[in-house]
């Protein structure tokens, strides 16, 4: 860095990213490392050595930045920077004024020494709880279109709710970006497995923790509005008990819901070695009115010979149908209420 310049955190769609130079803050100007950070941003980046010209593309029109004049041009417009870019330790900088030109937004916070840069809001990617579960480091900052159910609060209040596929749990919050203040609220006392469509965008905690930022919130149509829940009457059984299991089919929609005639439904049983003991195909509903809900109710009576343990009950379709799994125990003093995991 030149003498007298303070480096600065430098935060992408809320996140830090890693760089080669630190950026910093010299004589009131904010400097940041050029081609990290556009790559970062998702902008293509081509060096012209003929014309000693930076080519950036990505967000809005192209910009041609020269380096040694600092002259950019944008499309059939041409804008001068402040101060021409800079090589420094083999690392080529741009003045951070650049970022706006280019249609991101920017913003200094003088209390942390933090400059904060916004890729522009894109089509959002529809993705599973799971997939981001996966694979974090893709999404994050990103927006994404999610499709889950309400799975009530957190136990101890990190988030305003959580989100769950049919088979991870996210948490969810409101008012941290600025549209999603005004992001329609879920109505109080909904029942678990209320289906929802969310647009988010997709954020890390303090404590590593992933979560949701809302922006939108909707409800599904058609047959991915229909919820699904599974369950046991109890969370444990005794070897050779009967285990009592339901399927509640819920449609909160104002419109009625009908099921493909080609739509096939099943339930399956598996112990914690994921073998499979007991299937069972659902006599599913041709159609479920508008607020209205089916119980479907099924008996697996178990050997006394299976073991005690962990099972996990699943729901397949070939349709758009589909259940939070459901877990329960075999064990020697069963007791208690039905669990979910």
């Amino acid at each position: 860095m030149p003498a007298g310049a303070v480096a600065v955190i430098l935060l992408l769609n809320g996140l830090q990213i890693g760089l080669p130079q630190p950026a910093f803050v010299a004589q009131g100007r904010a400097w940041v490392p050029a081609r990290s950070v556009l790559v970062a941003a998702d902008c293509r980046v081509e060096y012209l050595a003929e014309r000693n010209c930076l080519v950036v593309s990505g967000h809005g029109p192209t910009a041609t930045i020269r380096l040694d004049s600092g002259q950019v041009s944008l499309g059939e417009q041409s804008r001068t920077l402040d101060d021409p870019p800079r090589q420094l330790n083999g690392t080529l900088y741009l003045p951070a004024g650049f970022f706006k030109l280019i249609g991101m937004g920017m913003q200094w916070d003088a209390e942390s020494k933090s400059l904060r840069l916004q890729t522009r809001r894109r089509f959002p990617v529809s993705v599973t709880v799971r997939q981001l579960k996966d694979d974090p480091f893709q999404y994050l900052g990103r927006c994404v279109r999610v499709l889950g159910e309400y799975a009530g609060p957190p136990p101890a209040g990190q988030s305003d709710w959580r989100l769950r596929d049919r088979y991870e749990l996210m948490p969810c919050v409101f008012g941290e970006t600025g549209a999603a203040a005004a992001a329609p609220r879920l109505p109080l006392g909904l029942p678990c497995g209320y289906r929802v469509e969310v647009v988010a965008i997709v954020r890390m905690s303090k404590a590593a923790t992933l979560y949701l930022d809302l922006l939108q919130i909707q409800q599904p149509a058609g047959l991915a509005g229909l919820s699904c829940v599974v369950s046991t009457a109890r969370a444990g059984y005794r070897p050779g008990e009967p285990v009592l299991i339901e399927v509640e089919l819920s449609n909160h929609t104002e419109h009625g819901i009908e099921l493909p005639p080609t739509a096939k439904v099943y339930l399956s049983l598996a112990d914690s070695d994921n073998r499979q003991l007991w299937q069972q195909a659902l006599a599913v509903p041709e159609a479920v009115a508008a607020g209205a809900t089916r119980f479907l109710r099924y008996r697996w009576a178990p050997d006394r010979q299976v073991a005690t343990g962990r099972y996990l009950l699943e729901l397949h379709s070939n349709t758009e149908l589909w259940a939070y799994q459901w877990c329960f125990r075999i064990e020697e003093q069963a007791s208690g209420e039905g669990a979910e995991e």
